[in-house]
């Protein structure tokens, strides 16, 4: 028994810590050596029938000395709103981009006051500065309601608990426990706080947990929910001292990848690049607005002065359309930038999130649709081994599921037979032999014969002799047991058991019927036995004749077809697959042997916890990615792992049926959680079941494609549009090529009818691309071959309506408003077509269906430009836009798919 050494008050004779590590070793054995319940019950001051006093100093003293059940977390969301927004809009302002717009501003009011004047001036400055206090709110405002919403989401349930106290059983709420409580749990109940299992029904049990003995794991977590029964607990940790506060809080600090706050970061940095050549124009603009002034002020030869006030006048009015154009673009596309690009990833996440139910899962995060793409390793913790089908046992011609099944001498006989021809060391099948007849027949590993002399008659054949205590008639009495294939034993056995303990005659008929029960192709053992008194004649040859058959046992794999081939398919697609599990690191090596994880030879990848914990620091770094396997693994070693793994760079996946491991889901990249709706995992299999992986990693790889698309034309429409408006302006016309009001236009429909195309055709496209899509892991968002392509569409794109502004009023005999709508329309129809490539590419494999949809949402585009510019020239009275124009827009902007091809082509050549 271990006393207290201080961290509590000194009323109890226990720490939080010691109750702490005694109830995080979930054993029997562990618990008996910190004294037993009887003893930590008396230590925390609580009867195990009456409970605790319960009265408010007994109450305030035990929230003293153990925490109350009220998370630290908790607490600290309840700040006051003014100061969450407060400290959200400080973030904002201190963001570059927001600088930079700051800078923007204060020279567009110093160009607006040199050239038109101060009222005016500052009227362009005033709304400069709305327009971005208009963004910066957005964006916090945005925020803000996602802090109130994770606030009201994550709010800790404040449910009522039964508990003894004083004697008396009564409700409480759940932030009133307190540690040495005595708790009633019933079905349907949710464990409040870690504890240990004092007594329950025989039908107790905790929801995904499987034939699991209470009395030897007697440890109780937080949030674990009972699915049938009722049972007594002890409560040893509350609040932020319990398991899983603990690592939640130990994990603070390791950023999990987040797709979109990594595009977002991307984004940003094309908004410093567009504000910082702004800003460049506008201290051109402002040097030009001096000189102009000081040219203005020279003393200029009379009958030049005229002329002079002219180009004046000139200069002032270009200055003052181009600080115009300058203002109202930039705000455009700062927006689109800023805004635009989350809305089209929203239109696409938003959709796969209600797909991926065809993958017979749900997400929790609307990230984590596409997040799941990213993988590059799956640790999958809690697999149970189901002993009772790692093999079929056959007594006589009876299939047995259980021992309690058997007569008892018979199971007696049997045990010995296996345990006297098998070794924990040994091969494959005996240590998987072994550990069914432990779950099984309930063997005694402990046993152990010293009177045993084994012999080995053939590859297939053994013979043990145990000599027995006890003599008949001056003779010792042996056991023989014999251990081989089927056909090895049977022709040496005379008599068989039956089910009841029964001796019955062995012909050759029923030996033939035997050999007919066991599968093809299995490893099959057959346990023969008789009893013999050993004399001087007595030898191996007399002891191999009238045998007894206790039994026949077919090992079989416990694991369905689906589950290995899930793993197989993983593994072909680049996509690391790590067990880590509790259990010891024998069972650990059948679950990766079976799985087929592992290969017999191995070995090396199975690592027990324990040694991988005391390695150095650089040592677990460079072993972590040869481990496998990690047997004995406790929530926090596992969590280790995880950590370790993700310094490797790898994006990790961590898969769990159980609560326990709900920290470890939070720590990962993605948590997918086998079971209904929890707050920390992003993904959620109700089936429970392994299988289910390969769809998902399919469906995230083809989001991800989805999303690489659309940050593609995103880039494209921002590039092109940013260099056709500097050049236009910088060539001194005082027209804008594309109008603000275009552009927004633009935008707008193709962050969410463009982004919704997308994601029809490349969601849905056939999984049978799956093992050749690429692992993307966490590498830049934007890849070289996505360079090219933006370098080359959006150089197409500027030389389009670039000819079209110097010639096109020429070569088409129009007017220049004519041009003006020709330019908007080519702009829009090039955008349409860099969508066509995304259905061209899955040819063949989207469902007629999705390519209906994908079609119609392109003609809707179509059909709303042209409604557009229809009303913009009964509007403008801009002359009638006719079919001829039209034709000639849409064949201008088709040149985009060829060079789409050929840059395509260029990719494939330069990847050989």
């Amino acid at each position: 028994m271990l006393q207290s050494e201080g961290g509590g008050s000194d009323e109890y004779l226990l720490t939080r810590e010691i109750l702490a590590e005694a109830v995080e070793r979930n054993c029997r054995d562990a618990l008996d050596h910190y004294g037993g319940i009887q003893y930590i019950a008396s230590a925390l001051r609580t009867n195990l029938e009456a409970g605790i006093i319960g009265d408010p100093t007994d109450l305030k003293s035990r929230s003293e000395a153990f925490g109350s059940n009220m998370a630290t977390s908790q607490s600290q969301r309840r700040r006051p709103l003014h100061h969450t927004i407060k400290c959200i809009l400080c973030n904002a302002l201190r963001d570059t981009t927001i600088l930079l717009l700051l800078s923007c501003a204060t020279l567009s009011l110093a160009i607006g006051i040199k050239i038109n004047g101060a009222a005016e001036g500052i009227a362009y400055a005033l709304l400069f500065l709305l327009a971005m206090s208009s963004v910066v709110c957005f964006g916090a405002a945005a925020r803000f309601l996602r802090e109130r919403w994770m606030l009201r989401k994550f709010s800790k349930r404040n449910d009522d608990v039964w508990v003894v106290r004083n004697g008396l059983v009564d409700a409480i709420l759940e932030s009133d426990l307190v540690v040495g409580d005595i708790v009633w749990l019933t079905t349907g109940d949710r464990i409040p706080a870690d504890g240990i299992f004092i007594h329950g029904d025989d039908s107790f049990q905790l929801k995904a947990d499987l034939e699991v003995d209470y009395s030897r794991r007697p440890s109780l977590f937080t949030g674990r929910e009972v699915s049938q029964g009722r049972c007594c607990m002890l409560v040893t940790s509350v609040g932020d001292n319990t398991e899983r506060s603990r690592l939640i809080r130990n994990s603070i600090g390791d950023d999990r990848l987040q797709l979109l706050d990594a595009i977002e970061k991307t984004s940003s940095k094309f908004d410093k690049i567009w504000l910082s050549l702004w800003l460049i124009l506008l201290v051109v603009q402002l040097v030009r607005c001096f000189i102009a002034k000081k040219v203005q002020a020279d003393k200029d030869p009379k009958g030049v002065k005229n002329r002079m006030e002219d180009l004046m006048k000139e200069v002032v009015k270009k200055e003052r359309l181009k600080a115009k154009g300058l203002f109202t673009m930039l705000l455009v596309l700062i927006f689109a930038s800023r805004e635009g690009l989350p809305l089209a990833l929203f239109v696409s996440l938003l959709y796969s999130s209600h797909k991926i139910k065809s993958c017979k899962a749900t997400v929790g995060q609307i990230q984590a649709s596409a997040t799941v793409g990213l993988i590059t390793t799956i640790c999958t913790t809690g697999l149970v081994l189901k002993h009772s089908k790692m093999a079929e046992l056959w007594i006589g011609f009876d299939l047995v599921h259980h021992h309690l099944q058997m007569d008892a001498q018979l199971v007696e006989a049997l045990s010995q037979g296996i345990l006297l021809h098998s070794s924990p060391n040994g091969c494959f099948e005996e240590i998987c032999l072994l550990s069914w007849a432990r779950a099984v027949l309930g063997l005694n590993m402990e046993c152990f014969y010293s009177s045993m002399v084994r012999y080995q008659m053939a590859a297939n054949l053994w013979c043990s002799i145990l000599e027995r205590e006890g003599q008949v008639e001056d003779k010792v009495v042996v056991h023989v047991h014999w251990r081989g294939s089927p056909d090895s034993i049977l022709p040496i056995c005379s008599h068989y058991y039956t089910l009841q303990g029964n001796i019955e005659t062995l012909d050759a008929l029923k030996a033939t019927a035997f050999k007919q029960l066991l599968p093809y192709g299995q490893c099959c053992f057959a346990f023969a036995y008789k009893r013999e008194f050993r004399d001087e004649e007595n030898n191996i040859k007399t002891l191999q004749s009238n045998l007894i058959l206790l039994g026949l046992v077919c090992l079989k794999n416990p694991y369905s077809a689906e589950f290995i081939r899930a793993i197989q398919y993983c593994r072909e697609s680049g996509v690391g697959v790590r067990f880590v599990v509790d259990d010891d690191i024998n069972t650990a090596r059948i679950i990766a042997l079976y799985s087929g994880l592992l290969r017999c030879e191995d070995d090396g990848a199975i690592v027990d916890a324990r040694d991988f914990k005391n390695q150095s620091e650089a040592d677990r770094l460079n072993m972590v990615e040869d481990i496998l396997v990690l047997a004995n693994a406790s929530p926090a070693d596992k969590m280790l792992m995880v950590k370790y793994l993700r310094q490797k760079h790898h994006v990790v996946a961590a898969a769990s049926a159980a609560i326990r491991d709900l920290p470890l889901l939070k720590q990962a990249d993605v948590g997918i959680f086998f079971g209904t709706s929890n707050e920390d995992a992003d993904i959620f299999v109700p089936s429970s079941d392994f299988s289910q992986i390969p769809a998902i990693l399919s469906f995230g790889r083809r989001v991800c494609r989805s999303i690489e698309k659309i940050v593609q034309l995103k880039l494209i429409m921002e590039v092109s549009a940013f260099t056709i408006s500097i050049i236009s302006l910088l060539a001194g016309n005082g027209n804008e090529a594309l109008g603000s009001l275009q552009l927004l236009w633009i935008n707008l429909i193709m962050e969410i009818l463009g982004a919704a195309a997308v994601a029809i055709t490349t969601i849905y496209a056939s999984s049978a691309r799956a093992n050749t899509d690429p692992v993307y892991g966490s590498g830049q968002i934007i890849t070289r071959p996505m360079w090219m392509s933006i370098v080359v569409q959006s150089s197409f794109q500027v030389a389009v309506i670039l000819i079209l502004l110097l010639k096109g009023e020429t070569v088409f005999q129009v007017s220049e408003s004519v041009v003006g709508t020709m330019v908007f329309n080519c702009y829009a129809f090039c955008q349409v077509y860099l969508l066509l490539p995304a259905i061209e590419i899955r040819r063949g494999e989207v469902a007629a269906r999705q390519s209906c949809f994908f079609l119609c949402i392109v003609a809707v585009i179509g059909i709303l430009q042209v409604a557009v510019v229809e009303i913009d020239g009964v509007v403008t009275h801009r002359p009638r836009f006719d079919i001829t124009l039209w034709c000639i827009c849409v064949g201008i902007s088709s040149l985009s798919l060829p060079l789409n091809w050929a840059a395509n082509l260029i990719i494939r050549i330069s990847r050989l």
